[in-house]
């Protein structure tokens, strides 16, 4: 059982959520750097990553609801909901792939 899907087992879905976050925020983080900018919050990461690409309006959007979900369980120790996580896994994967796609040209 990977660890994954051991974390899965035991309800931890906050875990791989949080995690696959901060994977896409630094993948963000070195977007920008390639333009020459720097951000100080999460949501500049997020709106430079739209308004640079305007045709992916659906990925940014799951990207700020990862956010959302991110703080509220850092601020307020609320659980991340499995079904978001259910929901939305294979098009967070495919994100991950974009953005690392965007770094590299």
């Amino acid at each position: 059982m990977g660890l994954g899907r051991a974390y899965q087992s035991f309800g931890h879905i906050f875990v791989i959520v949080e995690g696959l976050y901060k994977v896409i925020k630094e993948l963000l983080v070195a977007y920008l750097l390639q333009h020459g900018m720097r951000s100080q919050n999460h949501q500049c990461l997020i709106t430079f990553f739209y308004k640079k690409n305007p045709d992916y309006e659906t990925e940014a959007y799951l990207i700020s609801q990862m956010s959302y979900y991110r703080n509220r369980l850092t601020y307020y120790g609320e659980k991340i909901p499995r079904v978001f996580y259910d929901k939305n896994k294979n098009e967070i994967d495919k994100i991950i792939q974009l953005i690392g796609k965007l770094i590299e040209t």
